[in-house]
């Protein structure tokens, strides 16, 4: 209840200066965020995985991002506490802990290059790092 209560007082000070139709959409979104379940390791041992599908890439540099091909699934096995990608490279497998924060679930990966994180209502960020250029997906996932 004190969630919801600051995710609307939140909402509002968001919403003061926005027009009305994109500000109905920030309220929409808020409210979603605000009745998620808490993440928890209750909630995420309910289920034996978490598949996800991008629907967008950004690919970003100093210079700034631009939109690229999605070119990746990611999927955690919750039993074996494995997290993999899957790509035009083939299939990466990393040993992953999750790591319950508010709705989210952080996972901690071996390679420091890579954050994955998942709300409970499925929404996920996947980040991987080289060099000067940061690849960020953005998409939804499906607890089985």
């Amino acid at each position: 209840m004190i969630r919801a209560t600051f995710f609307l007082c939140l909402s509002g000070v968001f919403l003061a200066g926005c027009d009305e139709s994109s500000s109905q959409g920030q309220y929409e979104s808020v409210m979603r965020l605000a009745q998620a379940p808490e993440a928890t390791n209750e909630f995420l041992n309910k289920f034996s995985s978490i598949e996800c599908k991008a629907k967008t890439k950004n690919l970003c540099t100093a210079k700034g991002c631009e939109e690229g091909p999605v070119s990746v699934t990611q999927r955690y096995d919750i039993r074996n506490r494995t997290y993999q990608r899957q790509g035009t490279k083939g299939i990466e497998k990393f040993g992953a802990e999750a790591s319950p924060s508010g709705i989210w679930f952080n996972f901690k990966l071996p390679n420091a290059t890579m954050l994955f994180r998942v709300n409970t209502l499925g929404d996920f960020k996947d980040v991987v790092t080289t060099n000067d250029l940061v690849v960020v997906y953005s998409g939804s996932c499906k607890f089985k």
